[in-house]
């Protein structure tokens, strides 16, 4: 499902003027992102998630929450995840930042790493265990990741 069919879901049965006010936005942004023009940045995606009474990962998620709630259930059975399913997540995730929330993120991760720029994950014990810390490790000495510490952000288009 696409980020304008969730917000059409979340919206209800108010119509995007209402709506918009409830978020504290503009009736044109809200018709913006139902029409798939533009997309929210993190901050006003929180906003809607607030107004909504749900939570952001809803919206930015591709299957309803049962689906989920299942294929959560089977992936606490097995440790395996899809690799390029979550890459496409994160990407989607990546894609609602705005430059200036980019750039700072790349920022964030070439001056103190992972751990500064994702807490909760590396605060987590299983993202502690020696599997992870190697993969991390490895992960940092790669050639994209390196590349990431060389090079300067200054006003480079960042993609």
């Amino acid at each position: 499902m696409r980020f304008k069919d969730r917000l059409e879901e979340a919206m209800g049965n108010d119509s995007s003027r209402v709506f918009a006010a409830k978020c504290g936005l503009s009736d044109g942004v809200i018709r913006n992102y139902l029409s798939g023009k533009t997309y929210p940045s993190l901050d006003r995606l929180a906003q809607i998630a607030s107004a909504s009474g749900r939570p952001v990962e809803w919206f930015i998620r591709d299957e309803s929450v049962g689906e989920v709630e299942h294929k959560n259930a089977q992936a606490d059975k097995s440790t395996s995840y899809d690799r390029d399913r979550l890459k496409t997540k994160l990407i989607a995730i990546v894609e609602l930042l705005e430059d200036r929330e980019l750039a700072s993120a790349i920022e964030l991760f070439r001056k103190r790493g992972f751990e500064a720029l994702m807490p909760e994950i590396f605060n987590n014990p299983d993202a502690r265990s020696e599997k992870c810390v190697a993969e991390r490790d490895s992960v940092r000495h790669s050639s994209s990741a390196a590349s990431l510490e060389k090079e300067p952000l200054g006003k480079k288009h960042i993609g």
